[in-house]
């Protein structure tokens, strides 16, 4: 009988060099820490996995708590160390990533998910935004991007790649999703229907502030307002109903 695998530990980052403790007996190391957002890695690439470390433990901002290379593994770490952000692969062997998902957000409901798949298939997304996902993000995107849809997703702000926004746009194109919808349209300000388009088209919370030379908080209001307007719960929704209303086009 061959013996049983050893249980698998989390890698755990260093602080960052900005955010190394200094000599006041750690407390600044502790405030530090505080700010910097916890992450959990999961991804049964360990090269991928490894780079993905290193490349997070260089942006001050970031801590990487712990990784694993399957879902249960992960399942196992991640009540005890609470991470703000999962970053979560979806084909992974024993447990999916989209299985794990759900049982990441029952385990720990305070920590937020984010899809990080090379998985451009708009059923896995539509599926990862039910089970709970803040958002969706593709391998092939930059470093900078990364870190973008981490801090929006870590605020609870849902995040697409903007590929994936214009799939799914041109998905619910079809002759089957032309027809319009039965009954009166809720009213929108003539802001809120700006900020519904912005969103639907794949813009995060930062870039529509840029763009309306607003402030990402008053973004975040009306994001809020709109999606309690439209009774809307999900990312996916919203494009629907974009498209649905002609509110934006392919």
């Amino acid at each position: 009988m061959s013996p049983a695998p050893a249980r698998e530990r989390p890698l755990r980052s260093a602080y960052p060099a900005r955010l190394r403790p200094e000599g006041d007996g750690g407390k600044a190391g502790s405030d530090a820490s505080r700010e910097a957002l916890r992450l959990f890695l999961v991804d049964d690439h360990r090269l991928f996995l490894e780079g993905l470390v290193r490349l997070l433990q260089e942006h001050p901002g970031l801590e990487v708590v712990g990784t694993a290379t399957d879902g249960r593994s992960a399942l196992d770490q991640i009540p005890a160390c609470q991470p703000d952000v999962v970053l979560l692969d979806i084909s992974m062997p024993g447990l999916s990533g989209l299985e794990a998902l759900r049982f990441i957000r029952k385990a720990s409901p305070k920590t937020k998910v984010l899809i990080l798949s090379m998985h451009d298939n708009e059923a896995f997304v539509q599926r990862a935004l039910e089970a709970g996902a803040v958002g969706y993000l593709l391998k092939e995107a930059g470093a900078e991007e990364l870190i973008v849809a981490i801090t929006e997703g870590a605020q609870g702000n849902a995040y697409l790649s903007p590929p994936l926004s214009h799939r799914l746009i041109a998905q619910y194109l079809g002759p089957r999703r032309r027809r319009r919808g039965s009954g009166g349209k809720p009213a929108l300000t003539g802001r809120e229907r700006e900020v519904l388009q912005l969103l639907a088209e794949g813009q995060s919370t930062r870039a529509i502030a840029n763009l309306l030379h607003l402030s990402p908080q008053t973004i975040q209001t009306h994001r809020k307002r709109i999606m309690h307007k439209l009774n809307l719960h999900h990312l996916s929704d919203l494009i629907r109903y974009a498209i649905r209303h002609k509110v934006i086009k392919a």
